[in-house]
């Protein structure tokens, strides 16, 4: 889930959490991640 986007020097930061892994900080250019549609 992502909880917190951020805009910094340019790129977009993505606070996640995950489930079995906690909370991450990832730079969104390097995430590759996907929309979930409910």
């Amino acid at each position: 889930m992502v909880s917190n986007v951020n805009e910094k020097n340019g790129s977009i930061e993505l606070d996640i959490i995950f489930k079995s892994q906690g909370p991450k900080r990832l730079l969104a250019q390097f995430a590759p991640i996907e929309k979930k549609e409910d």
